[in-house]
């Protein structure tokens, strides 16, 4: 008990010793407030009065540019993000649209089909250069499109190419972008055409033709997806870009580093992964 009783007059002492202190302090700056003389004071006073507000108006101001400049970056970021999206959706659906036109075209596939059949060599050379004519009216009238090429799954081997291709042609080794049950989309990579160096994007469909397992290889067109891929900005560090499947994972990135090849976007959500295959993000 005693100890308690000492305890607390401590703690009263202290408090009491903290505001005698707090009172010193006040009445030494009030003494040496009235040491100043009365034009000093008139002049301090209307110091105070002009710099106060001129502080708060400072603080103000900084806020609302910062907050503007802030507004105005995203805004930026999201409408350049809005226009690469349209173009990758357009690129795709271009692919899509050429090799619907040439998987499901009636002549292109009578003509393979009647390759499979026929055994003269001279008919065999002009249904050849004819399924080379069709080839080109579709490839050449679209020029979003580059290397084009028939491909035998189960041999491994390729014909009707419309340019030369690298003898390293392996669809397997391709960045899957996502699969359908009669269309693949490949992310971002390097032609297979010889006389390009560009990253592309393909597209591989199941092509309509009985008792073969052919597959219509197409890539897109020259600047196509360099166009898209590259930064607008001299600085190569303003945007990284990532390129995500359904599943929500990444299946192309400028950020090998943070965002691996193949690994799952942090932020991906399975329930509501729908459309993503044609989705950008920017980090």
């Amino acid at each position: 008990m005693l100890i308690m009783m000492q305890a607390k007059s401590a703690i009263r002492d202290n408090i009491r010793g903290d505001r005698e202190g707090e009172i010193v302090k006040l009445g030494f700056i009030s003494r040496r407030f009235r040491q100043f003389t009365f034009k000093h004071r008139i002049i301090s006073i209307f110091f105070l009065i002009v710099l106060i507000p001129f502080v708060c108006l400072g603080l103000a101001s900084l806020f609302t540019i910062n907050s503007i400049l802030a507004n105005k970056v995203g805004t930026s970021l999201q409408s350049n993000l809005k226009q690469d999206l349209l173009i990758l959706d357009n690129t795709l659906n271009n692919l899509n649209h050429v090799s619907q036109q040439l998987a499901f075209g009636g002549g292109t596939n009578r003509i393979l089909e009647q390759l499979q059949e026929e055994t003269s060599r001279f008919e065999i050379i002009r249904l050849r250069n004819e399924m080379k004519y069709e080839l080109n009216v579709v490839t050449f009238s679209n020029p979003n499109v580059g290397l084009t090429l028939y491909y035998n799954q189960e041999t491994g081997e390729y014909d009707f190419e419309n340019f030369m291709v690298r003898e390293s042609f392996s669809p397997k080794s391709l960045p899957i972008m996502e699969s359908y049950p009669e269309i693949t989309y490949f992310g971002p990579h390097k032609s297979y055409n010889r006389s390009s160096n560009q990253l592309v994007f393909s597209i591989m469909r199941k092509v309509n033709v009985a008792n073969q397992d052919i597959q219509l290889y197409v890539e897109t067109g020259f600047n196509t997806a360099q166009k898209l891929l590259e930064s607008k900005s001299s600085d190569s560090r303003s945007r990284n870009l990532l390129i995500l499947n359904n599943e929500g994972r990444i299946t192309y990135t400028q950020d090998e580093a943070h965002f691996p090849l193949n690994s799952l976007f942090p932020a991906s959500d399975k329930k509501s992964s729908v459309g993503r295959t044609r989705t950008f993000r920017m980090a």
